[in-house]
């Protein structure tokens, strides 16, 4: 990984981390959050999907390793960037949903009310999430389709190699 490279994969810690002083310095000590029960399970809900859908997004990479997007990835030297992307989206992830476990632990059912602290490190570790999926997609597509230019020739129309072609045998 260059450095350009570098600089892009710490913009969603960075927002992340100003998100947490902003939220610390706007929010009150005590939060009161109705049916917080149902907010948990709704973000939880959500995380597993996206985590899930991602998952699915490599196990087909990982079926194409013979194929041309894999070379492409290998001959451009984007496969740390890749891994690192993915490997950090899903840590987010699973790391966001620890954090709404614990939240949920220390949630005070009687005044409905929660501690700034324990729930602004849920919000940012999920904003840290939500930018890492967008990048890793994005840049997952950007491969995608660095492979369909490769794939189209100039004139629009693929040559056909005879030699590749099977043709049915005839029974005798």
């Amino acid at each position: 990984m260059d450095k350009k490279e570098w600089k892009i994969f710490l913009v969603p810690l960075i927002i992340s981390l100003v998100c947490f002083f902003m939220f610390n310095n706007i929010l009150k000590n005590e939060i009161k959050i109705n049916n917080f029960d149902m907010i948990s399970n709704n973000c939880i809900n959500f995380i597993s999907i996206l985590v899930g859908f991602l998952i699915t997004t490599i196990s087909i990479v990982i079926g194409f390793f013979d194929k041309k997007i894999i070379k492409v990835i290998v001959k451009e030297k984007k496969e740390k960037v890749l891994f690192l992307n993915w490997f950090m989206t899903i840590f987010a992830g699973i790391a966001s949903v620890i954090a709404l476990l614990y939240v949920s632990g220390i949630y005070n059912n009687d005044t409905m009310t929660i501690s700034k602290t324990p729930l602004n490190i849920f919000i940012c570790l999920a904003i840290l999430f939500l930018i890492y999926l967008i990048f890793s997609l994005l840049y997952f597509f950007g491969i995608a389709n660095s492979v369909m230019k490769e794939e189209i020739p100039e004139n629009g129309v693929n040559k056909i190699d005879k030699d590749n072609i099977i043709t049915p045998k005839s029974i005798d």
